[in-house]
């Protein structure tokens, strides 16, 4: 019933010319991993931190990669950051288009208000495109 009725809303939104509008971004976090559905570790985890930030007239996505717990390793942060270019939603996902150093991309979708029939393997997909093309692709959720 709550489906039909969101679709029943994006019909009428549509015909008043506001769906798929740039939406007002609200700042999250989130920790992505390579694998969807991913159930991190209480003990040791390991994972990349995806911190979207609003500075001034600004969105930026903030990545890098930390180690929570009682683990006795060193991970590298390899922090990065780009400048969100494009904000879009299609049904009811949002969409975060932006560039980094050199020719570096990202794409999030963010699925957790998705509307429409097809599933997505998890709520927050990120992929990541480096300067040489190599292509990553990880799977969150974001925390409140």
């Amino acid at each position: 019933m709550l489906r039909a009725f969101a679709l029943a809303f994006m019909l009428l939104s549509a015909s008043q010319g506001f769906a798929d509008s740039s939406p007002e971004l609200v700042p999250f976090s989130a920790a992505i991993y390579e694998k969807p559905q991913h159930v991190p570790n209480k003990i040791c985890d390991v994972h990349t931190s995806l911190d979207i930030q609003v500075k001034g007239t600004k969105t930026i996505a903030v990545l890098q990669k930390i180690v929570l717990g009682y683990c006795e390793i060193y991970v590298s942060p390899n922090k990065r950051e780009y400048l969100i270019e494009e904000i879009y939603n299609q049904c009811g996902s949002t969409y975060l288009n932006g560039i980094g150093v050199g020719s570096t991309r990202i794409t999030i979708e963010d699925h957790r208000l998705r509307v429409c029939e097809d599933m997505k393997p998890d709520s927050l997909i990120v992929k990541e495109t480096t300067a040489n093309g190599s292509l990553a692709v990880q799977f969150g959720k974001v925390q409140f």
